[in-house]
């Protein structure tokens, strides 16, 4: 074990933490929020000896405070840091909201903020509450990844939806059709944090999802987006431009929001009018103008877009192109002398341009605006602490991977590509022009990452062959060979 040389100096006795048995481990009157605040670990070995592992000279002084919190004295052991530390860490993913829940609305109230605050601590982007005939499900998306966390009793389940209903402000005696609604708590160390809240009714009950919106995660900024060298510079260049259209593609759920927050806070520099619809709006950026759309109230990203348009901006975001209205009006904003972004949902850059032909808008128009077309999805990432070699022994991430990062296509529109919309050439004989161009395809930046170390052939795998990006790829450099 590594031990501190000051600690043995004390002859203090040494311990193997590997010997307990965590499901048997008795924290006694020792609060949960005090191991995680101080990252050591007071347990009862025996009715009459209470112990603490620590790992540190300086660890000593935290006895004193501890035993005036408790009224006990702990006798200090001596572990290892590392063993220490991920003892701890596996305490912590164990902790699980109280499963003995009565109809008291307090005990209610409390078991949904222990497990929003549980979601938050372990990254979670999305709570999810499921009900089946005989059992109540709820488990959290973190790294992309569903994973369970516990099952409540099927008899508490109708008082857990109707209090999330009430914080969301949904009609509880609804249960027969979708409701979507936003609350907000004060979450201990991380302040006011917004959630948005959707219903959905289905055989057994209702499915609720939580999304929890903003905080801690990942903040707009271009340079930490995960772009490649050649992929940064021309995202760069087209931004500068004074006007037209730079689109975002992908799927829900590939990280889109915060690429167009990022290009927003690129262009923040306090001499634009900057404005954005939304839905909803996830994260605050001081100095632009963020409207949240309310299609009940009649307004729609048509509405918001036509106002900002009469208020002398210089920059627009849609959140999303969803219809031929709110393309149209885009693409004209683009074409006298504004700078307009938006998402679209498309499998890949070339893909988005055949996106927005379908609906409605003409081939000239789109090559005469558009800027710029990023398609992006999110990988997870390997722990950097222990590059998912240890991972069952580290305290900081879940099986290997810590986090998550985008790869991308860019689909820069020079004159040639232009001339390539206006001809309606097919999305194949674009795709080899771009690659032709230096530019890479989702599976070549994929592979990029692995090469990096940053993720495993493993986990772009799946993507690779769901995508069948590698065929494609291969068919648009056979084209661009003989063009």
């Amino acid at each position: 074990m590594v031990i501190s040389h000051q600690l043995k100096v004390l002859g203090l006795a040494e311990f193997d933490l590997h010997q307990l048995d965590l499901g048997q481990l008795d924290l006694g009157p020792v609060p949960l929020d005090w191991v995680r605040k101080h990252r050591l670990l007071p347990f009862y070995s025996k009715k009459t000896k209470h112990l603490i592992a620590i790992s540190q000279y300086s660890d000593l002084a935290k006895l004193k405070p501890l035993t005036l919190l408790t009224g006990h004295s702990f006798h200090p052991i001596l572990c290892d840091q590392q063993a220490l530390q991920s003892t701890i860490q596996r305490i912590l993913q164990q902790e699980k909201p109280q499963s003995r829940i009565t109809t008291d609305k307090s005990a209610i109230s409390n078991h949904v903020n222990q497990l929003i605050v549980h979601a938050i601590e372990q990254r979670a982007s999305d709570i999810h509450l499921e009900p089946y005939e005989q059992s109540y499900r709820i488990r959290l998306r973190i790294d992309g990844k569903l994973i369970h966390s516990h099952s409540p009793p099927k008899e508490s389940s109708n008082q857990i939806i109707s209090h999330i209903k009430i914080l969301g402000r949904l009609d509880i005696t609804e249960t027969r059709k979708p409701q979507d609604g936003r609350f907000k708590l004060d979450i201990p160390g991380r302040g006011d944090t917004h959630f948005r809240l959707s219903s959905c009714p289905t055989l057994f009950g209702e499915k609720l999802v939580i999304r929890i919106l903003g905080g801690t995660g990942p903040q707009p900024n271009i340079n930490k987006l995960g772009l490649l060298p050649h992929q940064l510079h021309a995202l760069q260049q087209a931004i500068q431009k004074p006007h037209g259209l730079i689109l975002v593609t992908g799927p829900t759920g590939s990280g889109k929001t915060l690429t167009l927050y990022s290009i927003l806070q690129a262009l923040n520099h306090g001499s634009e009018n900057i404005s954005t619809a939304e839905d909803p709006i996830e994260i605050l950026l001081p100095g632009i103008n963020q409207l949240n759309i309310n299609p009940a109230a009649g307004l729609t990203f048509p509405t918001a877009l036509r106002a900002f348009l009469r208020q002398d901006p210089d920059v627009l975001m849609v959140g999303e192109i969803r219809d031929e209205e709110t393309a149209c009006i885009a693409i004209r904003a683009a074409q006298t002398g504004h700078l307009v972004l938006s998402s679209l949902h498309s499998s890949s850059a070339t893909l988005a341009i055949d996106r927005l032909c379908n609906m409605g808008i003409s081939h000239f128009d789109l090559a005469s605006c558009l800027n710029l077309v990023i398609a992006q999805r999110l990988i997870r990432t390997l722990c950097s602490h222990c590059q998912g070699l240890s991972h069952l022994d580290c305290q900081y991430c879940h099986q290997g991977f810590l986090g998550r990062s985008a790869i991308f296509e860019l689909l820069p529109v020079n004159q040639y590509v232009q001339q390539l919309i206006e001809q309606r050439a097919n999305n194949l004989k674009i795709q080899a022009y771009n690659l032709q161009s230096g530019q890479y395809s989702l599976a070549m930046a994929a592979q990029h990452k692995v090469k990096s170390k940053i993720t495993t052939m493993a986990e772009i795998q799946p993507f690779i062959e769901h995508s069948n990006e590698t065929a494609t790829e291969k068919k648009a450099l056979s084209v661009a060979s003989h063009r």
